[in-house]
């Protein structure tokens, strides 16, 4: 069954995050470290970071479970506090 949810990526090397939201959290987990292995991710930081420490110093996990309703509100603030979108602790852009 699918989960909603909101989730992270991070670096364990330097400890920044990307944070991210989705209908299918195991679908985006997978669809992110594809991306990140063949070197298309949408994130050139995030993509740049992958390549530069390797798979095995990125985490994936899931920060909360909701409905798709509440996704933006609850990506919002977790980008928020987590300072995801500060380039000194995260990967967000936008």
């Amino acid at each position: 069954m699918k989960k909603s949810g909101i989730y992270q990526i991070k670096c364990r090397k330097n400890g920044k995050i990307y944070v991210g939201q989705t209908i299918d959290l195991d679908r985006r987990l997978y669809d992110h470290l594809w991306n990140l292995r063949r070197g298309t991710h949408h994130n050139r930081y995030l993509q740049r970071a992958f390549n530069k420490y390797g798979e095995s110093e990125f985490c994936f996990s899931i920060l909360q479970e909701c409905e798709a309703t509440q996704l933006d509100n609850a990506e919002k603030k977790w980008i928020a506090k987590l300072c995801a979108m500060n380039p000194d602790a995260g990967y967000n852009l936008e």
